[in-house]
């Protein structure tokens, strides 16, 4: 990471920025569970950190770091906690004129070589007896003049090397890069559960993964289609790298042995063009049957379920068909359903998933999938009256196995 290493720098600066346009109530929870987050991945990835507190404004959370572990925080960070929107490896030091400009000499030992142009970028919150146009001009004077052998130059439009100045109240922050994070969105909340349902798809990754990017709680139900574990394998594989985003210790997932159930629909309807349309309708009501049972009821409060379903045809299931049994959700759920998906390309889907990981494994088709699958109304739903399911959709609730991807 170019300019990140002087060995002056202790602290990470961090920057929200969404947060800040909310209400002064919602900015101030969702800053706490910001830090909370942050405590959480750092103590997860074995980061150590002596201290964090708060500018006196409140417009950054300062993280305080041994130098040698400042790369590695600037990893998680970066791309592991939601919500950030910039980092700064910097070093601190109070707001008088003097010390501003003795500390910027002092990074600029370890950053500026000869013949390099520089640029003092200044910005002050509170009140001060000088202007951030007053910093700007001292600190340049003070490093050309100090670093005269090296033959500098200022360039204020497209320089080499910058040093930042950023005058909070008290105290002031000196730092030669903004990194702005991968992902930004907002801090995922204890109270925003939401169900992913999970048919193997990459883009039921995808929607999850989105979710949780708008601070939601993520409780996969993972319904498994196939009877070979190495499917249940690929499928734990990848929830694991999407539990790397989340800052939740306990993140179960709910599995399903689908497959005898599906294997049923399958062998007792002669039109096989139906089976994905039964096979969606059923997965509504085996969730609306676990939230209803003692699985979820009690400990969380659900507040929405999500599902991967998009207008690309990038996945083996039938997308078409989906959306057409998700506009009758409301016999099954009082819940709204979330498709985050929906709106995305094929290129952008791959590239997002691309960029969460390249591990991602892609489920192979559906063994039950027929190559055409249609929608009626009215005779799915007698189709689905008269297979009198309903034992086997006990029976699938008593199997729901629980397992912990931490564990």
């Amino acid at each position: 990471m170019q300019n990140i290493n002087s060995k002056l720098f202790n602290l990470i600066l961090i920057r929200y920025n969404e947060i800040w346009l909310k209400s002064k109530k919602i900015k101030s929870r969702m800053i706490k569970t910001l830090t909370k987050n942050i405590i959480f991945s750092l103590t997860k990835n074995n980061i150590p950190f002596p201290k964090y507190q708060y500018t006196q404004d409140f417009a950054r959370i300062l993280f305080f770091f041994k130098n040698e572990d400042i790369k590695e925080a600037i990893s998680v960070l970066n791309k592991r906690v939601f919500g950030i929107h910039s980092i700064s490896p910097a070093v601190r030091t109070s707001s008088t004129i003097k010390n501003i400009i003795n500390r910027t000499l002092e990074v600029g030992k370890d950053i500026l070589e000869k013949s390099d142009s520089f640029a003092i970028r200044v910005r002050r919150s509170g009140k001060h007896p000088f202007t951030s146009q007053d910093v700007a001009e001292q600190c340049g004077d003070a490093v050309l003049s100090y670093f005269k052998d090296l033959n500098l130059n200022v360039n204020l439009s497209n320089p080499k090397k910058k040093i930042f100045v950023e005058v909070r109240d008290n105290f002031t922050y000196i730092f030669t890069r903004i990194i702005k994070t991968d992902w930004g969105g907002l801090p995922i909340e204890p109270g925003k559960h939401i169900i992913n349902m999970d048919i193997g798809r990459p883009t039921d990754y995808l929607a999850a993964f989105l979710l949780m990017k708008r601070g939601c709680n993520i409780n996969p139900i993972i319904f498994n289609l196939f009877e070979n574990k190495k499917n249940l394998d690929s499928i734990l594989n990848n929830w694991k790298i999407i539990g790397t985003y989340s800052n939740d210790k306990n993140l179960n997932l709910n599995i399903i042995n689908f497959n005898p159930i599906l294997k049923k629909i399958y062998n007792k309807i002669s039109e096989k063009k139906y089976v994905c349309a039964l096979c969606s309708l059923i997965r509504l009501k085996i969730i609306s049957n676990l939230l209803k049972s003692s699985h979820f009821k009690g400990e969380i409060k659900i507040r929405g379920l999500t599902t991967g379903i998009n207008l690309t045809n990038i996945d083996c299931c039938p997308n078409a068909v989906e959306l057409d049994i998700l506009a009758y959700s409301n016999k099954f759920l009082d819940l709204p359903v979330f498709t985050a998906c929906i709106g995305l390309e094929i290129h952008e889907i791959k590239d997002l998933l691309n960029k969460i990981s390249p591990n991602l494994k892609v489920k192979k088709k559906c063994p039950y999938c027929p190559n055409n699958q249609e929608f009626n109304n009215k005779l799915v739903f007698d189709l689905l009256e008269s297979m009198n399911l309903e034992k086997y959709l006990k029976k699938g609730l008593f199997e729901v196995k629980k397992l912990n991807i931490y564990s």
